[in-house]
């Protein structure tokens, strides 16, 4: 049975408190641009949406890897169908006017429920209909919705901004190409020189690591992340670095840990590091067998290949 809107909203604050993994696991993977989908959060989501006439009746979720089935008793165009379909997300892709998402439909079933006559329940009953290529059926659908940007065969493309109000959303502007390009920049940055810190960095008190004490100093990188910087009271060196990000869900954290320092041109630099996000199976440990600097780099390397 749907909830009120009001009532919906406070289980949903319920539901997160009681799945906090989940939760953290949604947004990890929202932050690396990773699809994550908790069958049990959506299927929460749909039995507590506040009642709609036109609304989908009776849904079910069932998991199809690498897809997931869905199927629904709809009215379409004055004829109750129970229709099916196993749904991938292919491709996703995000910049500051679009948000798009690539969809891939197969086993695409639809049942007309009852005694019907219409042209629709005509139609499905004489198998005319090419179930195979739903993109092709919904190019030509009338009162086809902004969001739908384009229909071929068995693919959907959903571009999420032509929706005014998730493009109006501050929060969704996170997650737009140039957020995305900052947080590449910054992984790519670990080896840079330890003065480049954020200029606002303050020292808020020494905490103890494995290794022995080590003075932590936090700064705000923007407006939504936020790096902590621990290093070590004896000799000096960077060894934690804790990026919080404030995303959609709840605040993620990024750990990363610097370790076997050495001699490498009359610097000290880090042979292993370890970077973590809290999940025990998201834990990476890189060993450095060589660090060379200055070493000329042929510009060639970095040209795109040529178009086919």
């Amino acid at each position: 049975m749907a909830l009120p809107l009001r009532a919906a909203l406070r289980s949903a604050g319920r539901f997160i408190v009681r799945n906090p993994t989940t939760m953290l696991s949604m947004a990890r993977h929202a932050l690396g641009m990773r699809i994550a989908v908790p069958l049990d959060a959506l299927r929460w989501f749909i039995a507590n949406t506040p009642p709609s006439k036109k609304a989908p009746q009776d849904v079910t979720i069932t998991p199809r890897p690498p897809a997931i089935g869905l199927g629904a008793t709809i009215d379409l165009m004055g004829t109750t169908v129970r229709a099916g379909a196993s749904i991938r997300v292919d491709q996703i892709e995000v910049s500051d006017t679009a948000f798009k998402v690539t969809l891939r439909l197969s086993d695409v079933t639809m049942k007309v429920l009852g005694e019907s006559f219409t042209p629709v329940a005509g139609l499905i009953k004489s198998g005319a209909l090419d179930l195979s290529k739903p993109g092709n059926l919904a190019k030509f659908m009338p009162k086809r919705p902004p969001v739908l940007v384009e229909a071929h065969d068995d693919i959907l493309v959903l571009d999420l901004m032509q929706n005014e109000k998730f493009a109006t959303n501050d929060r969704v502007q996170r997650f737009s190409s140039d957020a995305t390009v900052v947080r590449m920049r910054r992984i790519a940055m670990r080896y840079r020189p330890v003065k480049e810190q954020p200029p606002n960095l303050q020292l808020v008190g020494i905490e103890r690591l494995d290794e022995g004490d080590a003075y932590v100093l936090q700064g705000r990188i923007d407006s939504v992340t936020t790096q902590r910087s621990y290093f070590d009271v004896v000799t000096g060196l960077l060894r934690r670095e804790i990026t919080t990000t404030e995303t959609l869900l709840v605040p993620l954290e990024e750990q990363v840990d610097y370790d076997d320092y050495r001699d490498v041109g009359g610097m000290q630099m880090p042979f292993r590091v370890r970077i973590s996000d809290g999940a025990p199976y998201s834990t990476t440990t890189r060993t450095i067998l060589e660090i060379r600097r200055n070493v000329p780099v042929d510009d060639a390397l970095f040209r795109p290949p040529a178009p086919r």
